[in-house]
């Protein structure tokens, strides 16, 4: 049995889906999904984290809890110094998020229990096709963003996604004005006419700084809280282009946009394995 455990926000959620995928089909077994992380308190908090992989497409089940006590034996009744000869747990390096680790892959003839980020599109490259048709919503979207969807599609739409929230009040870095300004100038050089849809969790901060950026014809994308992160998702990935910000969420907006043409531009460490420009 092999469990990978999924946890974080729906940029996450991919990588580790993506990444469970990928040793299924190279193992050709059954892989079950660890949702355990996601309690009222995790996705109602001070920054929510809702399960939104369950509104996708995706063939893996979620582990039950009796599946995660076999597995990792947690709570049973053999000692924890002889758990290791049955059951094996493979951590990704905490320093290591968007490394890509073949070791990570291994063969193992005991169960298995994953835990990490796997942010690096290395792991599941061959799958990238399959990825993006599982990875569609079950569900259309409502009627305001199918407008939405309507107009990025009449246009060079091209999302921007800045990241502010959480990342200020963690202590994380930002992307700053500048990263923007030059990322918006490059499309500016190289697309016609292009139409910027601004994404932010920081709705007042982009309100007061969205004309600084740089681009003529903008649209500033407010209106989904974060239940329907996913579908601020499927309006990035309709974008012919995309300019993301630190995050794996706009990531995989560029991930899974389908364009033959795009151009994602990122900020320096943050391709994630994925043909990306680097700003």
């Amino acid at each position: 049995m092999k469990i990978v455990k999924i946890m974080g926000g729906l940029g996450n959620q991919m990588f580790q889906y993506a990444f469970a995928r990928a040793l299924q089909e190279k193992f050709q077994c059954e892989v079950l999904l660890d949702t355990s992380f996601y309690t009222p308190e995790i996705e109602d908090g001070e920054f929510p984290r809702p399960f939104l992989l369950q509104n996708y497409n995706i063939t893996l089940k979620t582990a039950t809890p009796k599946d995660v006590k076999y597995c990792t034996l947690k709570g049973s009744l053999v000692p924890k110094p002889l758990r290791k000869y049955f059951r094996e747990y493979i951590r990704e390096n905490e320093d290591g998020a968007r490394i890509y680790d073949e070791n990570l892959l291994r063969q193992t003839k005991k169960n298995t229990f994953y835990e990490g980020y796997f942010q690096n599109a290395k792991y599941f490259a061959p799958l990238l096709g399959d990825l993006r048709k599982e990875l569609t919503l079950k569900n259309a979207l409502d009627s305001i963003n199918m407008g939405i969807l309507a107009q990025i599609k009449s246009c060079n739409a091209v999302s921007v996604h800045i990241r502010r929230g959480d990342y200020i009040a963690l202590g994380c870095a930002l992307c700053d004005m500048d990263y923007y300004k030059r990322a918006i100038g490059y499309i500016n050089e190289r697309v016609e006419n292009p139409c910027y849809f601004l994404f932010s969790d920081d709705s007042a901060w982009l309100r007061e700084n969205a004309r600084e950026l740089g681009g003529e014809r903008f649209f500033i994308m407010d209106h989904n809280p974060q239940e329907k992160a996913h579908y601020d998702l499927e309006l990035m990935r309709a974008c012919k282009h995309n300019i993301i910000a630190n995050s794996t969420f706009s990531l995989w907006g560029g991930a899974l946009n389908e364009n033959p043409q795009k151009i994602i531009i990122a900020p320096k460490g943050w391709g994630g394995g994925f043909d990306v420009k680097i700003i």
